[in-house]
């Protein structure tokens, strides 16, 4: 059993985005483009309809605010899964395929593999609110005293501590999943045994800066649209929408990146071979 190296591990995820920088712009162009329109419209569609963030101003012209924008929400939410499944299993393929020929194209490209992912995605979100509810259930009953809020606290933390790991445990599956391999929860829970908390913890690390980044970065936008009164344009928003899509999608290959490079080191130690940082 190996123990990944968590600083050398998340040194090698920035490294490897840093250097294919083109082509991951080029891959992340299509998405970041259309879910930057999408956002960026249903924002300025928003703002119009709700000027000054009044949500109490009763219903809209034909129907309630929440009816009006139900379905563009539901719309956006589909595009966007739809879009950040592809690129994942795009840049997963990048980078655990050696030799394939990775175009545009791969980015647009929805078939069985992009389902299985986007399956994949959707089981391990369900199992791990089963088992974050589960621990706020049992905690809550054990530590239950008058004051509910001390209660609450301590498995709300023990919750997401613990429902974290668990999605750290099981994330090979993503990586398995674009390389069409199959591969289920006990043998994604073996593949890491002993590196449940390494992984979780390279990770934090890889992301945590770029989500840092890109949180500065909109609300510096953010604050000069209201400095200069642009805040209902419908360009300021755009350009807002734009320059967060593109900080999604690079925290999206920074996660990608880390997996594949988990996995194609268990793997190899799994077969007796070498560590391969990819970077």
């Amino acid at each position: 059993m190996i123990k990944l190296p968590v600083l050398a591990t998340a040194r090698s995820a920035y490294l490897f985005v840093w250097r294919r920088r083109g082509r991951f712009f080029a891959l992340a162009f299509p998405a970041i483009v259309v879910l930057g329109l999408l956002t960026g419209l249903f924002s300025g569609a928003l703002r119009l309809a709700l000027p000054g963030g009044d949500e109490t101003r009763g219903p809209m012209p034909g129907g309630s605010l929440e009816s009006v924008f139900a379905i563009p929400l539901v719309m956006t939410i589909l595009v966007a899964a739809a879009f950040l499944t592809m690129f994942a299993v795009a840049w997963h393929r990048y980078c655990l395929v050696a030799g394939e020929r990775h175009s545009v194209r791969d980015t647009l490209r929805w078939g069985p593999r992009q389902t299985r992912f986007l399956f994949t995605a959707i089981g391990l979100a369900v199992l791990v609110m089963i088992a974050t509810a589960a621990v706020v259930v049992i905690v809550v009953g054990v530590l239950s005293s008058p004051d509910a809020a001390v209660s609450v606290f301590p498995a709300a933390f023990l919750a997401v501590l613990l429902s974290s790991y668990l999605y750290a445990r099981l994330a090979v599956l993503f990586p398995a999943a674009a390389l069409d391999r199959t591969m289920g929860v006990r043998d994604a829970w073996a593949m890491t045994k002993g590196n449940g908390w390494r992984l979780l913890a390279i990770t934090l690390i890889a992301m945590i800066p770029a989500s840092v980044a890109a949180s500065i970065v909109q609300n510096v936008l953010s604050g000069l649209a209201v400095a200069l009164g642009l805040e209902a344009a419908l360009t300021a928003n755009l350009l807002v929408a734009l320059v967060d899509q593109a900080f999604t999608l690079t925290e999206t290959a920074l996660g990608v990146t880390v997996l594949s490079i988990a996995y194609r080191a268990l793997e190899a130690a799994g077969r007796g071979g070498q560590v391969d940082l990819i970077a």
